[in-house]
Formats: C-alpha cells, sequence, structure tokens
C-alpha cells in the first residue's frame, strides 16, 4: 500500500510540473482562458433549457 501511495504521488508531481511547464508556452494559457470562456457559456446557454429561459405566460 505504502508503495502504491508513493507512486501516485510521484505521478502526480511529474504531471503537476508538465502542467507547469505547458503553461509557461507562449499563447497556452490564453488558449485555456478561451476554451474555459466558450464552454462556460455554452453550459450557461444550455442552462437555459427551451425559450432561453424567459417565462411566455403559457
Amino acid at each position: 500500500m505504502e508503495d502504491l501511495i508513493v507512486m501516485i504521488s510521484r505521478r502526480r508531481d511529474h504531471w503537476r510540473q508538465a502542467h507547469a511547464q505547458l503553461m509557461k508556452v507562449p499563447g497556452v494559457r490564453q488558449a485555456v482562458e478561451q476554451y474555459q470562456a466558450a464552454r462556460q457559456a455554452e453550459q450557461e446557454r444550455e442552462a437555459m433549457g427551451y425559450g432561453s429561459g424567459r417565462y411566455q405566460g403559457d
């Protein structure tokens, strides 16, 4: 069990380091922010449901 914990911790540290290096590449951070903004807008649009969330009194 302890060996498994050590192995998982090393992998986690490796991926954190790889992520940090990737985020230093010019343009990557902006691309991630644009993707997240687009995804959030899509989720908000989908959350409105039928009729764009406006009550019509029907």
